[in-house]
């Protein structure tokens, strides 16, 4: 008999990618912790370092049209190695 957790995942995994995320990103924020800021604040650093690097043409970045793309038709992004 499934648990509520199984109808729960099932449901969320008939979301799209988008939707998927923006579950996953309420269900971190139900756990609000002090933590919780300082790592906010981390990837809020991490977010504008990478801009301004693919700002000055030091990385290059992918569409996210193109990346949901991928994900949508099951193709990874990931190296074999970092799977």
């Amino acid at each position: 008999m499934p648990t509520r957790l199984d109808e729960v995942l099932d449901e969320a995994f008939k979301l799209g990618p988008m939707e998927r995320a923006g579950f996953v990103e309420q269900i971190f924020a139900s756990f609000e912790s002090p933590e919780r800021k300082q790592i906010d604040q981390l990837w809020a650093q991490e977010a504008e370092d990478c801009l301004e690097a693919s700002e000055r043409g030091e990385i290059q970045s992918t569409p996210a049209k193109e990346v949901f793309d991928d994900i949508n038709r099951g193709k990874s992004r990931l190296s074999p190695k970092e799977r």
